[in-house]
């Protein structure tokens, strides 16, 4: 996952739902990583796009500061992944060999660095539903998420105690290629056309009902409701999916640079940054200079 780039395009089309074993391993802590000289560019900033503090990491996950104003980061000392708050400060050591976002419900995959596999830690950093997927991606708000299993062969839903759940499917509307025109559309339940193909591309928000949108014959994106309307004009060169934030994180076509911008498409903080995550609840953000 390497910046915001790493939470918009994930796309899970390819990956089919089957039986997964589940398989509670023992819980505990991972320990703390010793602290050093940082020395890489991924800092926070403030609402206005300011510096704060000093303290460095070498990667980000997109997402940013989730509700429980936790970031996952990489520490550039150890190369392994942790949680800080908007100061800067750990507040789960960094011991994993990647990390992704929290959920509301207080979970987030973590990638065991002895195993290689993944599973949820809770805010203390312990393991809640232990290291034994090939992936696994951040619960909805409907307490399941989405795992691949250790041979990497299948894809299925689990609870928040780890059960898989048969027949499920992703809350959120689901962006689809149709294979004939090569335009993205919105798959429905029973596989036929919620919203007609008629997009260049589509990304889903794993945070909101609304999507990433590039109209044809244009390389810029906005972002459309289910219905396929234009919520934000589509002016930018990127945009970090992550549609429950105020303002977005947008990257300027002119420039090449990050910046943020109101829901009238406003720049709010200006284009600055070579890369940016979504702006947390309390306008902290991380991002990296340009």
């Amino acid at each position: 996952m390497k910046g915001p780039g790493g939470i918009t395009r994930r796309r899970l089309a390819s990956l089919t739902a089957g039986a997964l074993a589940s398989l509670l391993l023992p819980l505990g802590g991972c320990g703390a990583s010793p602290a050093g000289d940082p020395g890489d560019a991924w800092r926070v900033i403030g609402s206005s796009g300011e510096w704060v503090g000093t303290a460095r990491f070498s990667d980000a996950d997109g997402y940013g500061f989730a509700a429980n104003g936790l970031a996952a980061v990489e520490d550039p000392t150890t190369d392994l992944w942790g949680y800080v708050d908007s100061s800067g400060g750990y507040v789960i050591e960094s011991c994993f060999s990647e990390a992704k976002r929290f959920s509301p419900n207080g979970l987030a995959p973590a990638c065991d660095a002895e195993t290689g596999l993944w599973g949820y830690v809770d805010e203390s950093g312990d393991w809640a539903i232990g290291p034994q997927y090939a992936d696994a991606w951040p619960f909805y708000d409907n307490g399941t998420a989405f795992v691949l299993d250790a041979e990497r062969e299948r894809a299925t839903w689990i609870n928040e105690k780890g059960e898989i759940l048969e027949g499920r499917r992703s809350p959120r509307p689901q962006a689809r290629e149709d294979p004939t025109t090569g335009l993205w559309g919105i798959i429905a339940r029973d596989g036929t056309w919620a919203l007609e193909p008629a997009f260049a591309d589509l990304a889903t928000d794993a945070h909101s009902d609304y999507l990433l949108a590039r109209p044809q014959g244009s390389g810029l994106c906005g972002v459309v409701d289910a219905g396929g309307g234009w919520v934000v004009e589509p002016a930018y060169a990127d945009l970090v999916v992550a549609f429950d934030a105020d303002p977005l994180a947008a990257k300027d076509p002119e420039t090449g640079l990050w910046g943020y911008v109101g829901w009238d498409g406003d720049w709010v903080v200006q284009p600055a940054f070579a890369e940016a995550t979504r702006m947390g609840d309390d306008g902290r953000a991380l991002a990296r200079a340009a």
